[in-house]
């Protein structure tokens, strides 16, 4: 179809000319499109020219109404070949492509009548404060889950690494950004997480209590958006968008894959730097300067966190300094035995403090362990209690055993291999290597180790043989080692004679 300039230039040619052949060969075109176009001006339909019929004039009243009923009935989701087949079903004749274009027209009207109207929201400074969650980059094979907190009105946002969305690591991670931001708003705007509502009762939420107390100990209101309506929630969802898309390795950022979570922490302390020093789009101004304003609407911070921000409470058992967490156990003091403690992870390490009035003790620190397994600490230990069967050392439980091991440092050893083989009358063997001297006894035991005999009879023999008093031998003249005075004596008697 020839567009308007085309339209134009021809008909100028016909006028001219007054001649289809003639205006065709100077517009190089057929005469009988002149002679259309010629007609069109002659019946006012030149400015309608090639439009599409009306869909509206193809269907009977009745199937009209039933598009529009379905589309109204399904909310705008309903698919066009469902409702082709309706409309077969009471006579239509024509093709699918007809009844798509019909209902897309259709669907499009009912938007138009119930789009929803949006209005700006003007947050107050430090009256607003919003945080979600989003999945995180998979870092040796585990996914990991990232912590958004927005503030609407400095667009003030803080990203932070949490293990998973349980109810301890989102407490802790709220303390950590009212701490960051210098001040706790007046009202928390959340999703319907099972930490921040339980249920929803004739659409009211049913808040989690646990949280409740949390926000009731901080001095802020918790909200919750519209179920099903991440709109509700405002601009959170917009920050956790780009968070993801700076942080998360896509083949579009080309972000490096992260081989530990203190490389993930890294990448996301530097975000936090860079997004909050850049000027928003939407308000003209930089982040970090406007969060000031709020500080002045801020509530302050408890002299004492609430308890839950240190993780989740743990007992120690009774007969031994062992926490079980995610069903893996951690050691711990002795001295802590049936006592109450808080487990928490922090990056890739479990730590565990106590809680007392005087404040916080971190009292174990240990890399995740796996499930059904022990994470055991050589501090943790205790030097007295016996190390296993594999490896026991002598520990004296009497004077005797005392004094024997306190001979020589290879008497620990002889107990050790004596015991070893079976060896009979050991403690009386003891005994007489302690009447015994200490060099006697230590030569004795030294020699029972070289030759692999600890009998009471050997030991008895070789305590004797070391308890015999040789005289050491005088040297002789002749193989003395000091200097000779002969040659001394001969010159005086020599002399003597002159």
């Amino acid at each position: 179809m020839k567009d308007s300039t085309q339209a134009m230039n021809i008909l100028e040619a016909y006028d001219l000319y007054q001649s289809y052949n003639q205006a065709a060969r100077e517009c190089h075109c057929s005469p009988n499109t002149v002679k259309a176009l010629v007609q069109a001006r002659k019946d006012g339909t030149l400015a309608t020219r090639g439009l599409r019929q009306s869909t509206s004039s193809i269907f009977r009243a009745d199937e009209l109404s039933l598009i529009t009923e379905l589309v109204e009935a399904s909310e705008g989701f309903i698919r066009a070949d469902v409702i082709h087949r309706r409309l077969q079903g009471i006579g239509y004749k024509g093709s699918g492509r007809t009844t798509r274009r019909a209902v897309r027209k259709e669907k499009s009207k009912y938007r138009r009548a119930h789009a929803r109207v949006y209005w700006p929201w003007i947050p107050e400074p430090g009256k607003w404060a919003q945080y979600d969650f989003s999945d995180g980059p998979v870092i040796d094979g585990e996914k990991t889950t990232l912590f958004h907190y927005y503030l609407p009105y400095s667009k003030y946002r803080i990203v932070l690494y949490i293990p998973d969305q349980s109810l301890p690591n989102v407490i802790g991670a709220l303390h950590t950004c009212f701490e960051m931001t210098g001040g706790v708003p007046h009202y928390v705007l959340t999703d319907n997480a099972k930490t921040a509502a339980t249920a929803h009762i004739a659409n009211v939420a049913v808040l989690n209590a646990k949280m409740v107390k949390f926000a009731s100990a901080y001095g802020f209101v918790l909200q919750t958006c519209i179920p099903y309506d991440p709109a509700s929630k405002g601009g959170v969802e917009r920050a956790v968008r780009v968070a993801k898309e700076h942080l998360c390795p896509t083949d579009a950022n080309l972000v490096a894959n992260y081989e530990s979570i203190a490389q993930l922490k890294d990448a996301i302390d530097a975000f936090n730097i860079e997004i909050n020093a850049k000027v928003h789009s939407g308000t003209g101004k930089i982040p970090s300067l406007v969060l000031p304003e709020e500080l002045t609407v801020f509530s302050s911070l408890p002299k004492n966190p609430y308890v839950a921000a240190y993780g989740v409470m743990r007992h120690v058992e009774a007969n031994m300094g062992i926490v079980r967490y995610r069903r893996c156990g951690y050691s711990v003091d002795p001295s802590l035995r049936g006592s109450s403690v808080y487990v928490r992870e922090v990056d890739d390490e479990v730590v565990i403090v106590t809680v007392t009035g005087s404040g916080v003790t971190e009292v174990a620190r240990h890399k995740r362990g796996e499930p059904y397994g022990y994470v055991i600490s050589d501090k943790h230990k205790d030097p007295a209690h016996p190390s296993g069967p594999l490896v026991r050392h002598p520990i004296p439980t009497n004077e005797t055993e005392g004094k024997f091991l306190g001979i020589t440092t290879e008497a620990g050893t002889w107990l050790e291999r004596a015991a070893s083989l079976g060896t009979k009358k050991i403690p009386d063997t003891m005994g007489l290597m302690v009447k015994a001297s200490s060099q006697s006894a230590c030569a004795a035991i030294v020699e029972s180790l070289a030759i692999g005999d600890f009998s009471y009879t050997t030991m008895k023999a070789l305590l004797a043989k070391a308890q015999q008093v040789t005289p050491a031998p005088k040297a002789r003249e002749v193989e003395s080692l000091g200097s000779s005075t002969l040659p001394y004596a001969k010159l005086k008697a020599v002399s003597a004679c002159r």
